[in-house]
């Protein structure tokens, strides 16, 4: 599984009020960043911290990390 996230972070951002119009404006996340929220994608380091500033979360209160399969390779 791998990482994953925990909640819904546009979500999240629309219950503080920002749209991916507002936060585009502002040249705080792109609309790409965005769109890979709604699809649950991997962001960038950069957006999770952008995101985490905006929400006055820690990464953790955002992803999480399943452990798949054991891999003897590493």
């Amino acid at each position: 599984m791998g990482i994953y996230y925990k909640q819904d972070i546009c979500e999240l951002l629309r219950k503080v009020g920002y749209t991916s119009y507002t936060l585009h404006m502002k040249g705080i996340l792109s609309y790409s960043e965005w769109t890979k929220m709604e699809k649950h994608k991997l962001i960038t380091w950069n957006t999770l911290d952008r995101i985490c500033t905006l929400l006055q979360v820690q990464p953790d209160d955002l992803i999480g990390y399943r452990e798949d399969e054991k891999d003897d390779s590493l």
